[in-house]
């Protein structure tokens, strides 16, 4: 692939994945008569159509769709050699700017302030911006440069870290001890209150050994949108909820929570550090992704 082609190409898959050539413009850091000036070229040296754009919305031509699968990979597959290659230590400028950062408030709370404060001190140079939603927040409206994300996550154009999976529990308030210790499969859980967030599906899975055991939940005592206020509710003695081990374990060590059902298991849920792969050539953005990759391993 020459350097004239992969330039229109990074600008083609740039303006599929972003949505319009002015989101195009800012994530590639380029003006948008430079953006279209890249389409209408690839258009011509290839001899085909690749977009229908109107002034609201751009659509993939047939041929448009297979050309787009083809550069998509090869974008990918050499931004991500790139970054490979491009390692943070390897640079002798000093890295400075703002990195924003988004995240679920208990993840940047519990885990990512704490790496923070050692990176900050040691790269006075760089500012965080941190910007907690339990709603995850779309990483070109917001200007997102990395984001925590919780669950699984796939989805190309973005270099992913894994971090450490979080163990949940199902957890209760030490109100209810003598119910729950008399408790020896999940189906029995619907006895008791339960609290659930808005974010999580209303089927809750356990493994023990080979056996299984999935539970559809009854109506909740109490529907939260966030992970502290369901934290909070189950401290209060609302009812029951499945709860990050790493964020409860002070809770469970004082004896103000307890762990239902021990012996079976919650399948931890993964995390990760994504970013766009133009984002991380800013130095100051690879270099806490890294960091951070690092640190929450």
């Amino acid at each position: 692939m020459n350097n004239r082609f992969f330039a229109q190409a990074e600008v083609f898959v740039s303006v599929v994945r972003c949505g319009s050539i002015t989101a195009a413009a800012q994530e590639l850091a380029l003006s948008k008569s430079g953006v279209s000036h890249k389409l209408t070229e690839m258009e011509r040296d290839l001899d085909v159509i690749l977009l229908k754009r109107t002034t609201r919305s751009l659509k993939l031509t047939t041929a448009g769709k297979s050309i787009y699968a083809l550069c998509a990979r090869a974008v990918d597959a050499v931004h991500e050699a790139s970054h490979d290659l491009n390692l943070p230590g390897d640079r002798i400028d000093i890295p400075a700017g703002t990195v924003n950062i988004s995240g679920s408030n208990i993840y940047l709370t519990r885990f990512v302030l704490p790496a923070l404060e050692s990176f900050l001190d040691s790269h006075p140079a760089i500012r965080v911006n941190l910007i907690g939603n339990d709603t995850p927040a779309d990483l070109q409206e917001n200007d997102i440069d990395l984001r925590i994300r919780v669950g699984p996550f796939q989805s190309p154009g973005f270099r992913v870290f894994p971090l450490a999976p979080l163990k949940r529990l199902l957890c209760i308030s030490s109100y209810f001890e003598a119910e729950s210790e008399s408790l020896s499969h999940p189906q029995e859980i619907s006895g008791l209150p339960l609290v659930l967030r808005e974010q999580e599906k209303d089927v809750w899975s356990f493994e023990k050994g080979r056996e299984t055991a999935e539970i559809t939940l009854p109506r909740p005592r109490l529907k939260v949108n966030s992970y502290e206020l369901c934290l909070e509710a189950v401290r209060k003695g609302y009812g029951a909820a499945i709860l990050t081990e790493q964020v409860v374990r002070e809770d469970l060590e004082t004896g103000r929570i307890v762990s239902i059902l021990p012996e079976w298991t919650i399948r931890d849920i993964p995390v990760s550090l994504i970013a766009r792969y133009s984002r991380l050539k800013k130095p100051h953005v690879q270099l806490l992704a890294g960091y951070l990759a690092e640190q929450l391993k």
